[in-house]
């Protein structure tokens, strides 16, 4: 995976196991996520060029994924959007919401980050999930 810089390479964040699918990266342009084909998320620190976490997020091949501030979702052959909660320490899931029997084709977010549409490889209607709903069912953080 590469990013570019007018027309010359900047950085190359390598070592996936499987080809790459799908890409994002947070609104900052600090963190960089990659979908692959064995199912598997990896989350790079783009200022530091490193590594932070090669999650097994899917059975199938990740397809889509989409970054708001601080959720991750990921689409999948495996019929499924997968909500992961995200910060430069810690990823936990969140949520699984269903596809309607299809792979997932296409994730985005409206302009406001507050809805996530999804289209599926075989149908012709789009999905909409609120995602304030979806953030709402975080755990409460235990002080």
């Amino acid at each position: 995976m590469e990013a570019w810089e007018e027309a010359s390479c900047r950085a190359i964040f390598g070592g996936h196991h499987s080809p790459v699918r799908s890409l994002a990266l947070n609104p900052a342009n600090t963190l960089l996520v990659a979908g692959c084909a064995d199912g598997v998320v990896g989350v790079w620190d783009v200022p530091r060029r490193r590594p932070l976490s090669r999650l097994r997020a899917h059975a199938g091949a990740v397809t889509a994924v989409v970054l708001s501030d601080q959720l991750l979702f990921s689409g999948s052959a495996d019929l499924t959007v997968r909500v992961w909660t995200l910060d430069h320490l810690h990823i936990q899931h969140l949520a699984t919401l269903s596809s309607h029997g299809s792979p997932v084709h296409a994730l985005g977010l409206s302009r406001d980050r507050m809805l996530l549409m999804g289209a599926t490889a075989t149908s012709t209607a789009v999905a909409l999930w609120d995602v304030a709903q979806v953030r709402a069912r975080a755990p409460t953080p235990i002080s």
